[in-house]
């Protein structure tokens, strides 16, 4: 109970209107906001072993902050169910973690979750359907190709679809791939997102 009330003041404390309205100041327009699928669930069983909280309502702050402040917006599924990678910054460390484990569907229902809310929302320009995912192109394309869907379904061409390429030796496989399971014809305003460390 102690943790769990100690994450709850951490996440209200740490970032406020007057955060955003002093990266605006410095001369920042974008900003990539984070978040873990747990947020989205229904209540705090489902988001098990991660603390909901407020769910939603952070984000409804930070979007609102932000369009305060003339900051544009990137919402990014940083922690999947399941882990899209294991390591930490999926919000899920494990040394025994498996591509198996990464759940698709429900990643899908997160992605689905924040597109519908908040679709219209002038300050959100992109969504990213993953971040830092390691996991092979044939696992991850169907993923992609719906999160995608429901981006547009909710959002429209004008909000960017972003996907995340993070192993540098699966960029190739994953361009190629995404090239050609995701044409711009079909799909316009795709960007891949890069991260090279």
């Amino acid at each position: 109970e102690g943790t769990t009330a100690a994450v709850l003041e951490f996440r209200e404390k740490w970032y406020t209107r007057e955060t955003l309205l002093d990266i605006a100041e410095h001369g920042v327009e974008s900003v990539r906001v984070p978040f873990g699928y747990w947020i989205t669930v229904d209540n705090e069983s489902e988001a098990y072993p991660h603390i909901r909280g407020r769910g939603l309502g952070y984000l409804d702050d930070v979007v609102g902050w932000a369009e305060a402040a003339n900051l544009s917006v990137v919402l990014d599924l940083h922690g999947a169910p399941g882990s899209q990678s294991g390591e930490q910054q999926s919000g899920y460390l494990s040394h025994s973690w498996e591509q198996g484990d990464w759940d698709a569907e429900g990643s899908l229902r997160a992605i689905e979750a924040v597109a519908q809310r908040y679709a219209g929302r002038e300050c959100v320009i992109g969504v990213e359907l993953l971040n830092e995912p390691l996991l092979d192109a044939s696992r991850v394309l169907d993923f992609y190709q719906r999160g995608a869907e429901a981006v547009r379904r909710h959002m429209g061409e004008e909000v960017a679809v972003i996907i995340n390429l993070y192993e540098a030796q699966s960029i190739p496989t994953h361009a190629w791939a995404s090239f050609n399971w995701l044409p711009a014809a079909h799909h316009p305003n795709i960007v891949y997102d890069i991260h090279l460390y």
